[in-house]
């Protein structure tokens, strides 16, 4: 296991970490979302928070790398093209893990749409394949076949928080920030 606290601060993770709604019926997974444009992310983490899952921000394949070394996620939201180490590169150097962690669902999350890229995907060890833009039907219908095919159980509100990275922000000016996105695009 890597040792999160000697990674740089240039590669360690911005975790975006919201509280849960322990009244919400959809299951609560941790979700890594890895993205390098930071309304992706927003939008994204966004969805996927109001559909009642926790989530964690990563900004390149190298973030995303020792996200899942530190932090046991349930499936994992990938990019494919960013700068430093892309979606494929990071997914096959997330494969070659030595426990556990090298089975983690990861997810394709790409404006590429083009024929023979979900191959492309498949073929770098990605389990599934979204097209941006995403929305939250096909991100519910993505978890849910992931959810089903690889059997897992979603780990409690307590697990969530205690799991939190050390240094992890409060995301207040990410929070702001992404409220304006949001407001332009008429969804509050």
């Amino acid at each position: 296991a890597t040792n999160f606290s000697a990674i740089t601060p240039e590669v360690a993770i911005k975790a975006n970490v919201a509280p849960l709604d322990p009244d919400s019926e959809t299951a609560r997974l941790r979700v890594l979302v890895v993205d390098d444009n930071a309304v992706n992310q927003m939008v994204a983490g966004q969805m996927l928070k109001k559909i009642g899952h926790h989530v964690d921000i990563a900004a390149s394949g190298v973030e995303a790398v020792a996200a899942v070394r530190r932090l046991p996620y349930d499936i994992v939201f990938m990019d494919v093209q960013m700068p430093e180490m892309d979606g494929y590169e990071a997914t096959r150097v997330i494969r070659d893990f030595k426990d556990s962690r090298a089975n983690i669902p990861i997810v394709a999350m790409t404006a590429n749409a083009m024929q023979g890229d979900r191959e492309r995907c498949i073929a770098a060890g990605m389990d599934d394949y979204v097209a941006k833009p995403v929305n939250r039907d096909r991100l519910r219908t993505a978890i849910a076949e992931i959810v089903q095919r690889f059997g897992i159980e979603p780990v409690s509100t307590g697990d969530l928080a205690n799991a939190a990275p050390p240094g992890a922000s409060s995301g207040k000016e990410n929070l702001r920030e992404f409220r304006a996105i949001m407001k332009s695009f008429g969804d509050d």
